[in-house]
């Protein structure tokens, strides 16, 4: 599940998962949000696809099939799909 603490911290280290961990590799509390899951692929992709999306670079089909994922991976939360559209807009 994505959640505000990890978007914030996707976002605050610019996707960089290494500078992320090598920052972090100390605090297991920290690290654990990300340890044996994939949410911070997830979140790169869906940034990802919503570059290509703003960028006009996208087929009908494929904006829906974006907006579907993030749904799903936000479970409807409107807070937290604006977050990740916010923070598509800044890469």
């Amino acid at each position: 599940m994505i959640t505000k603490e990890k978007l914030e911290i996707y976002r605050k280290y610019k996707g960089y998962y290494d500078g992320f961990y090598i920052q972090n590799k100390d605090k297991e509390d920290i690290i654990s949000l990300f340890d044996n899951n994939d949410d911070w692929y997830k979140i790169d992709n869906i940034i990802s696809n919503l570059f290509i999306v703003n960028k006009g670079l996208a087929s009908k089909d494929f904006k829906e099939l974006v907006k579907n994922e993030i749904k799903i991976m936000t479970n409807n939360s409107d807070e937290l799909k604006e977050l990740l559209i916010t923070i598509a807009k800044e890469f």
